[in-house]
């Protein structure tokens, strides 16, 4: 399974199946977090990189979470 992770100090940690979801989590292109995962630099104060090879198992609640809108 592909997944990426993005990571924030007061958001946490959440795992995704494609680079569109954690853009639009984040609330960027996905254009946009590709430069930065080129970069390896943050993206609107989150971290992302590609996990596909090191993850075992992720609790599915992690995965793919949709934002909550106020």
């Amino acid at each position: 399974m592909k997944l990426y992770k993005i990571e924030n100090d007061e958001q946490g940690i959440w795992y995704f199946t494609n680079r569109n979801k954690a853009a639009k989590y984040i609330g960027t292109t996905q254009s946009y977090l590709d430069y930065c995962m080129i970069l390896e630099r943050p993206c609107k104060g989150w971290t992302i990189e590609d996990v596909s090879d090191s993850i075992d198992v992720i609790q599915t609640k992690y995965v793919d979470p949709e934002r909550k809108r106020l």
